[in-house]
């Protein structure tokens, strides 16, 4: 451990050192309206701010020199670059400059779709050619932005190798999110675009292949290049094919973030391998997703909060639920997980409905679930030891709510004393790591067979509390365990305490 921490201060040391090489300045764009023709997008201004958000944290972009512009038109964006140009010339720094130029947004196969406006693609590709910089970055996340690669004979192209050395590499490198005749994806579990979401990720750290603390652009872009192929197929079919093109003089590589600088994250020693996915406390966010082998240590940045990680090793899956700290980095071993399973898509901009690529749930209940089963109930009477006992069948079902809570509803037929009835109520799940427990409570009706002959003395209302426990016996089953307690209230109270067995099926 001793030899891994100065190891870290070395490699902060270096790290530090060559990323400060640039003085750094950066434009990011998310444009969520295209104007009449097209639908809007749901996530491309959140997009701009997560990528400005990054390049301020870690990127060792200072903040005054980030320019954010959300919902902007033509002239919003020709005036920025216009003022950015004029600033590093009026400070003499071109030759030690780099420029990053992001866009998240709509575009056709000429133009970026700013509202009511149009930015030319020709026109901003040679733009960020002609900015006083030594080095110009132009990322494009948009329906067939991958034109702005092809003025100059680009074309689809697997990710790139650059050797790495202290060198001050110059010229550009032009990256779209999508071929020239492609759409590009969003997608709401990920709350973002595809491209994007899998270009943060990999600025974060789960694309430093090299393992030293800092991800450079070749390590992004061959991160957010696997990631968007896989994404992309496995949601809707449609594969989308990142493109590149690039014009650069020297043997470097360009560092666009320095893990060191992150106020928190978590540490992944030689003990931990597999696949990561690193979640949201509820699962519904992801911040993370790397294959880690033993060989390697790997960092992740993040923000002080509440996390769950999921390890898969084959078959064999767990988690781990971590809260982070500010300023603290937290060491991950992996006898520290618990054995026990993020995303839908649409073409940026559709209205279609999304399509489901897959969803983290408790073991429990997988959104819905239908089962049945058996079980056998006493009716308490403390007045004497003679309690009367009844055997029922049931139909239930539960339907996952949040990540957490659950509907349940149960239709029972109690066979000796001829009644039915139906229940509906809440459970809260808890999961520990083997089994779904839950707690919950609702309410009912039940109706008495052949004993009254007026329909409204057969009806009575119920309540219940239960608990129980559910577990997995089988990749689309469940064994749920459950003990009720129950109030049927007629003219006097009737109490039943009871246990039934049951069989889910998940859909």
């Amino acid at each position: 451990m001793i030899c891994r921490v100065i190891l870290f201060l070395a490699l902060c040391c270096v790290s530090v050192f060559s990323q400060t090489q640039y003085l750094r300045y950066a434009i990011i764009v998310g444009q969520n309206d295209g104007g009449a023709s097209v639908g809007k997008l749901q996530y491309a201004e959140r997009d701009a701010r997560r990528v400005a958000d990054v390049l301020k944290s870690i990127g060792d972009f200072p903040k005054e020199n980030v320019i954010l512009l959300t919902n902007p038109d033509s002239l919003d964006i020709l005036n920025s670059i216009e003022r950015t140009s004029l600033l590093v010339r009026n400070k003499q720094e071109q030759e030690k400059a780099l420029f990053m130029f992001y866009y998240s947004g709509h575009a056709d196969i000429s133009s970026l779709l700013l509202g009511k406006t149009r930015f030319s693609l020709e026109k901003i590709q040679k733009m960020i050619t002609a900015f006083p910089a030594a080095f110009k970055i132009g990322v494009f996340d948009a329906c067939q932005s991958g034109v702005v690669t092809a003025f100059k004979g680009g074309t689809r192209a697997e990710p790139f190798y650059l050797q790495n050395n202290a060198a001050l590499v110059k010229g550009q490198a032009i990256i779209a999110s999508a071929s020239a005749t492609e759409r590009a994806q969003e997608s709401s579990t990920l709350k973002g675009s595809v491209f994007t979401f899998h270009w943060i990720n990999g600025l974060n750290g789960s694309a430093d292949i090299s393992a030293d603390n800092q991800v450079t652009l070749n390590e992004a872009y061959q991160y957010a290049y696997r990631k968007t192929i896989e994404t992309s197929a496995l949601a809707t079919g449609e594969i989308q094919h990142p493109v590149y093109r690039f014009n650069i003089a020297g043997q470097g590589d360009i560092v666009l973030t320095n893990l060191n600088k992150s106020e928190s994250g978590i540490f992944l020693g030689n003990d931990c391998e597999g696949k990561f996915l690193v979640l949201s406390e509820d699962f519904l966010e992801v911040y993370a997703d790397f294959y880690k082998e033993k060989s390697r240590d790997i960092f992740i940045s993040l923000n002080h909060g509440k996390y769950t990680i999921v390890n898969a090793r084959g078959s064999d899956v767990s988690t781990l639920a971590l809260t982070l700290k500010r300023k603290i980095i937290t060491n991950v071993k992996q006898n520290m997980f618990i054995a026990n399973t993020l995303t839908e898509s649409r073409i940026k901009g559709h209205s279609d409905s999304p399509v489901n690529y897959s969803k983290t749930m408790p073991r429990g209940y997988r959104d819905l679930s239908i089962g049945g089963g058996a079980g056998f109930v006493l009716y308490p009477d403390f007045d004497t030891d003679n309690w009367d006992r009844d055997v029922f069948l049931q139909i239930t079902s539960g339907y996952s709510l949040f990540s957490n809570v659950s509907l349940y509803l149960d239709a029972q037929a109690l066979l000796f004393c001829k009644s039915g009835q139906i229940q509906a109520g809440l459970d809260y799940v808890k999961n520990n790591g083997v089994s779904d427990l839950f707690i919950g409570a609702g309410g009912g009706l039940e109706y008495a067979f052949h004993q009254f002959s007026d329909f409204s003395d057969a009806l009575s209302g119920t309540a219940t509390v239960h608990a129980g426990f559910t577990t997995s016996i089988g990749k689309h089953a469940n064994l749920q365990v459950r003990i009720p307690f129950t109030a049927v209230f007629k003219e006097t109270h009737d109490y039943r305490l009871g246990v039934d067995f049951s069989i889910f099926f998940r859909k």
